[in-house]
């Protein structure tokens, strides 16, 4: 009985209809283009070179700047409340990634 309880409970979060899939395409005009794209990005890597331009000013990478926990309304009514814990040294460096790539393929598209 509790299987099926649960079941009913979990049914209305269910969507059976898919979600369209965004378009996608290479921003890159070749294979070559490319190429230059992955190694201009492992070199701003490898340097630990952090990006500081209109898209991602140097003040965003001051880490103590982040709080290292969230709190959510979450339930039906949103009455109660759940704490999120994600210290910055956890995503930071993920978040630096992406930025990294972001800057240099902006870079290089402006070429």
């Amino acid at each position: 009985m509790l299987h099926e309880e649960i079941i009913a409970d979990m049914q209305s979060n269910i969507h059976d209809q898919p979600v369209p899939v965004p378009n996608n395409s290479n921003p890159f005009p070749s294979p070559e283009a490319e190429v230059i794209f992955c190694r201009a990005l492992a070199d701003v890597q490898s340097a630990g070179l952090k990006p500081d331009n209109v898209l991602f000013p140097a003040s965003q990478w001051v880490i103590d700047t982040y709080e290292t926990h969230e709190d959510i309304s979450v339930g039906f009514r949103k009455t109660k409340s759940l704490t999120i814990h994600l210290p910055p040294e956890i995503w930071m460096p993920r978040a630096l990634d992406w930025a990294q790539g972001l800057s240099v393929l902006h870079y290089l598209l402006e070429l």
